[in-house]
C-alpha cells in the first residue's frame, strides 16, 4: 500500500510540476508584449488606465521612440505590498513586440526625458525612471537567484534580455544563462585548473569553452556525450541541463554531432540524416529559441533527440 501511495504521489507531483511548467509557458508567452516601469510619478489618486497609457506614451514619445496610443493595448499601475513613498509600478502592454523592442532599444533614455514633454508639472522628475522586461514569477526567482550569485561569485552584469536571465564575470566575458533546475541552481562552472566539476555550489553557468574542463578533456567529453546517446536510446529526454551545455560547448558539440547523425542513420535507414533532421517538425523549437549561443545544426540534433525518443 505505501508503495503504490509514494507511485501514486510521484505521479502526482510530476502532474503538477508539468501544469506549473505549462503555465509559466503561457505566462512567459503573453509577458513577452510587456514592460514594466518604476519611477513615473502618479498624476493623480485615482489614476485611471487612460491616463497611465498617456504617461507612457508620452515617455516613449520623450525618449525618440515613434509610437502612439494604438500600439499600446492597456498601462496600469499595480498595487505595492508595502506602504512605499516610492509611486506605483507601470505594467505596459504592446499591441506588437516591435513596438515593445523599440522601447527596450532605448530604454536607457527614459531617466533624460522632460517631465513637462511626458505630461507632469514641472517640478516632477524622472530620474529614477527604470524600464524592465516584465517577468514571470519563476523568471524572477531565477533573477533573485542569480542577483545573489553575481555578489557571492563576484560577477559584473546581472541582467534579462527576452524572459531569459544573463550573468556575465566581466566586459570582456561571454555571457552565461541561469536557470532553475529542480528548484535549485546546479553549478556547471568549469575552471582551468580542474579536470572535474565543481559539485558542491548551487549556481548554474557556462564559461568559455577555453575556459573549462571540458576543453582540456576529451575523455571527460566523450564520456558526456556517450552518457547522453545512452539516455536518449533509453527514451529519456535530455534535460535543459544537458541540452544547453552541449549547445554551448563546442567540444561537446562536435562529439554529439557525430554520435546522433550515426543515430538518426540506424533508425532512418536510406535516408540521409541531416536531411532528415531539417524536414522533422520542430515542435521543440520554442526551446531551442531559449539557448541562445547554440549553433543552428547542434539545436536541430537537439530537437530530433526528442523525435527519437517519440518515435
Amino acid at each position: 500500500a505505501l508503495i503504490q501511495l509514494s507511485t501514486r504521489f510521484n505521479g502526482l507531483s510530476k502532474q503538477v510540476e508539468g501544469v506549473a511548467d505549462a503555465i509559466d509557458e503561457i505566462q512567459r508567452y503573453s509577458y513577452q508584449y510587456n514592460v514594466k516601469i518604476l519611477g513615473i510619478p502618479e498624476t493623480k489618486q485615482d489614476e485611471s488606465s487612460f491616463d497611465t497609457t498617456a504617461l507612457c506614451v508620452g515617455l516613449f514619445k520623450g525618449m525618440g521612440v515613434d509610437i502612439n496610443h494604438e500600439d499600446i493595448d492597456i498601462s496600469h499601475r499595480v498595487p505595492i505590498r508595502k506602504v512605499s513613498i516610492h509611486p506605483k509600478p507601470i505594467i505596459c502592454k504592446f499591441v506588437r513586440r516591435i513596438s515593445k523592442e523599440r522601447v527596450m532599444s532605448l530604454k536607457r533614455d527614459a531617466c533624460k526625458v522632460n517631465p513637462v514633454d511626458v505630461g507632469l508639472p514641472e517640478n516632477s522628475s524622472l530620474n529614477n525612471v527604470k524600464i524592465f522586461d516584465h517577468l514571470t514569477p519563476k523568471t524572477q526567482s531565477i533573477l533573485f537567484e542569480a542577483k545573489k550569485c553575481k555578489d557571492q561569485h563576484n560577477y559584473s552584469f546581472c541582467w534579462t534580455k527576452n524572459s531569459t536571465v544573463y550573468l556575465r564575470k566581466s566586459e570582456d566575458s561571454r555571457p552565461i544563462i541561469a536557470f532553475l533546475n529542480d528548484n535549485s541552481f546546479n553549478k556547471l562552472i568549469y575552471e582551468q585548473t580542474h579536470d572535474q566539476p565543481k559539485s558542491n555550489d548551487v549556481f548554474s553557468s557556462y564559461l568559455d569553452p577555453d575556459l573549462n574542463a571540458f576543453q582540456h578533456s576529451a575523455t571527460l567529453s566523450t564520456n558526456y556525450v556517450q552518457n547522453a546517446i545512452t539516455q536518449i536510446r533509453r527514451r529519456q529526454v535530455l534535460t535543459i541541463c544537458q541540452c544547453m551545455l552541449i549547445s554551448l560547448l563546442s567540444n561537446l558539440a562536435k562529439f554529439f554531432e557525430k554520435a546522433m547523425t550515426k543515430l538518426a542513420r540506424n533508425i532512418v535507414p536510406k535516408l540521409y540524416a541531416k536531411i532528415w533532421l531539417y524536414s522533422s517538425n520542430l515542435y521543440f523549437a520554442h526551446f531551442c529559441m531559449n539557448i541562445q549561443y547554440s549553433r543552428c545544426r547542434i539545436t536541430i540534433l537537439l530537437v530530433m533527440s526528442i523525435h527519437i525518443i517519440r518515435a
